[in-house]
């Protein structure tokens, strides 16, 4: 979740889909990940609750992993609706209602943003500063969010979609990787992870068997050339695929200095 630079609320998910509506044979564990539409909203309201349209990628859109969807419907779907409250900086509660169902959540924040601790003035520095989300412009309704955490470590997701399928959506979830400021240039390679399949794991129902977590599935391989542009390598069980980067949304405060 990322506030942008032009004042605006962006959210993504990630996580499983209804178990009814999968289509790759298994009854759980199916990858589901969606992102909001931008809400144009200059200060946060500390208990206000802020109502987002929600989208996914189509399924049957021809979107794989190594091929960009090749019909007409290569961007989003409109898939519902989330409820956002901030009760503090650290903590909050969100409501997704959709057509997967509706599943509410208690949540508290994993990991900030170098430079955007509770009470701290935003800063800018070369790695907050690579902070947010990247796309390959000739790709449409996939990418990246990459954000470095309060501890010195760089940490990326990725939506888009899955090999040998025709627009079943992917997520992947990088380690975090450990390092003191980010270098142009120079390549970073991460390990990366997903979801199990069939692990019981359904949209409204966390996964029930040993397999609860997430798994190996590969590295990314990622380089900086400066604040708005990169390049990135996903290779792993699903094949290998490269990517064009440039930032799509800067954090709040956080935009390239000029």
């Amino acid at each position: 979740m990322i506030q942008t630079a032009n004042d605006q609320l962006v959210a993504y998910f990630y996580g499983y889909e209804n178990a009814d509506g999968n289509t790759n044979g298994n009854t759980t564990g199916d990858a589901l990940w969606l992102l909001t539409d931008a809400l144009a909203v200059s200060q946060i309201e500390q208990g206000k609750t802020y109502t987002l349209p929600v989208y996914t990628g189509f399924v049957g859109n021809g979107g794989r992993f190594d091929s960009a969807p090749t019909t007409d419907r290569s961007g989003l779907t409109e898939w519902g609706n989330v409820e956002l409250t901030f009760t503090g900086c650290n903590a909050a509660t969100a409501t997704l209602v959709g057509e997967d169902g509706t599943k509410s959540f208690e949540m508290i924040k994993l990991a900030n943003v170098k430079g955007a601790e509770c009470g701290d003035a935003v800063t800018n520095n070369p790695f907050f500063n690579i902070s947010g989300t990247w796309y390959d412009t000739t790709e449409s309704g996939l990418g990246f969010n990459v954000i470095n955490t309060t501890n010195n470590q760089l940490l990326a997701y990725y939506y888009g979609y899955k090999s040998g399928a025709n627009g079943n959506t992917h997520w992947l979830l990088s380690d975090a990787l450990s390092v003191e400021a980010v270098v142009p240039g120079q390549t970073y390679t991460i390990p990366v992870y997903t979801g199990y399949a069939g692990n019981g794991g359904t949209f409204t129902s966390a996964p029930t068997d040993g397999n609860s977590g997430i798994r190996n599935w590969g590295t990314l391989q990622i380089r900086f050339d400066n604040c708005n542009s990169g390049s990135a390598t996903l290779s792993g069980e699903d094949g290998s695929k490269s990517f064009n980067l440039v930032k799509l949304a800067n954090l709040k405060g956080a935009a390239c200095a000029q």
